[in-house]
């Protein structure tokens, strides 16, 4: 061949035939997660243990990406595993097996779209390795763990312990994030901005069963009306925070794409495949607030309480059943000294929200000392929110973070997949007035 003469290279992607390990299918990063000299973009993967279902992050987004997928378990060829030790539950329906590879130390989330189906039960394990099985984590729902770099495994299996196996169709949304993603990463200051501009413009203006302080604007799609101005409630507040903070990047930015990753309606609607649904909290969508609601709209991730950032979101549950959805601003001590950073002697967290009495001045956006009830009633430099639950279970204690606009990655409930749930069964959120009460320990009764 003479000087110059390009190699062949029927796929095109820059890696010359004579060296591609799939040289009829693009794929120039050259993946092979087994290493057999088949790339991932050609190896067969019918979803058995041996040729699983191979995720991939897209070549841009190597350490921030989601992964869909739907399948139904009464087509799976694999019956391989009955159950998976230490964990004894019966797992013995048919099941499909995916494989992924972190190339760093990550965040990693793998759910299934709830509720399910009538009759069907998926459940889902994260696991080190096949043969023999190391469970890392199972539940009927999803798993969250924090992985080194390495290969992993899912096995989506039907639950047999009724003694039929719940075979059906389920939806998988696969979530990979830093554990420690650079401040630009975060929308964190974006948030904090937000809390400012509410307080000094609509605070204390009063707490009620209402949504929002003041009509917010969507970009050019309209408007997410406020219900009974300026009152508002705690849920709402979270979400006025997020709009607030669109804005405010918009403005700084001139970018007004940030309003067209979600329709205007899913601010406004309280349906299982609308944020506003999920922020409000509802344990048929697996959400337990605001932090499960931007991961499950791939918008943020639940991150572990010790490892927030001023900017974050909390919904924090009390001992005598009521519960709040708030921002979190910073770490606290026995004193109500602030801490940004998780440390030793220190007892809970200082929030934004809406919360107290009716009035104006009572209540309504304002700042509160929440401390776990293991430490008690200690004074604080102002009102005060006491016994709160501390939990490293997300149903109890929900913490977590919002990404950037560029870092948003579609969903299934995004893109618009959904489960054909039963009919009226647990679709729509509502607000619970009770739970939500918005009365803390210093407020008036």
């Amino acid at each position: 061949m003479s000087e110059g003469e390009c190699l062949p290279d029927v796929d095109l992607d820059e890696v010359a035939d004579a060296d591609d390990n799939c040289p009829d299918d693009p794929n120039p990063e050259q993946l092979d997660w087994d290493a057999d000299g088949i790339g991932d973009a050609c190896s067969p993967q019918d979803g058995t243990p041996e040729h699983p279902f191979i995720i991939q992050a897209d070549e841009a987004l190597t350490s921030h990406y989601v992964f869909t997928d739907q399948q139904d378990t009464n087509q799976a060829i694999s019956d391989a595993f009955d159950s998976y030790p230490p964990n004894t539950v019966d797992e013995s329906g048919p099941e499909y097996i995916y494989v992924f590879t972190l190339a760093g130390s990550s965040r990693v989330t793998a759910e299934i779209l709830s509720p399910e189906p009538g009759g069907v039960d998926i459940d889902v394990q994260l696991l080190a390795a096949l043969d023999p099985l190391e469970l890392i984590a199972r539940s009927d729902r999803g798993v969250y763990a924090e992985l080194d770099p390495g290969s992993y495994f899912l096995s989506l299996d039907s639950y047999a312990g009724g003694g039929t196996p719940a075979t059906g169709r389920y939806v998988l949304d696969v979530t990979v994030r830093p554990i420690e993603p650079p401040a630009e990463e975060t929308f964190n200051d974006y948030v904090l901005a937000a809390v400012d501009y509410l307080y000094n413009n609509y605070g204390q203006l009063g707490y009620a069963s209402a949504v929002l302080t003041h009509d917010i604007p969507y970009g050019s799609y309209g408007v997410v009306n406020a219900s009974d101005p300026p009152r508002t409630m705690c849920v709402a507040a979270a979400l006025e925070v997020i709009l607030t903070a669109m804005q405010l990047y918009e403005q700084d930015s001139g970018d007004s794409t940030v309003w067209d990753y979600l329709p205007e309606i899913s601010f406004e609607r309280l349906g299982a495949g609308d944020l506003r649904g999920h922020v409000w909290v509802n344990y048929d969508f697996n959400a337990g607030g605001t932090a499960d609601a931007l991961r499950h709209f791939g918008m943020g991730m639940t991150v572990p309480f010790e490892q927030l950032r001023p900017g974050s979101f909390i919904n924090l549950n009390r001992t005598n059943g009521t519960g709040h959805a708030v921002v979190f601003l910073a770490f606290i001590d026995i004193d109500g000294n602030e801490s940004l950073v998780w440390h030793d002697g220190l007892v809970g967290f200082k929030y934004f929200s809406s919360q107290g009495g009716y009035d104006a001045g009572a209540g309504g956006l304002d700042y509160r000392y929440a401390v776990f009830d293991q430490f008690g009633e200690p004074s604080m430099p102002g009102k005060r929110d006491l016994h709160i639950i501390y939990s490293q279970d997300q149903k109890y204690l929900n913490t977590g973070m919002l990404y950037y606009p560029s870092l948003w990655l579609p969903t299934a409930r995004v893109l618009g997949i959904k489960t054909r749930s039963r009919a009226g069964a647990g679709e729509m959120s509502v607000f619970d007035p009770v739970y939500f009460d918005g009365v803390t320990f210093d407020d008036e009764r």
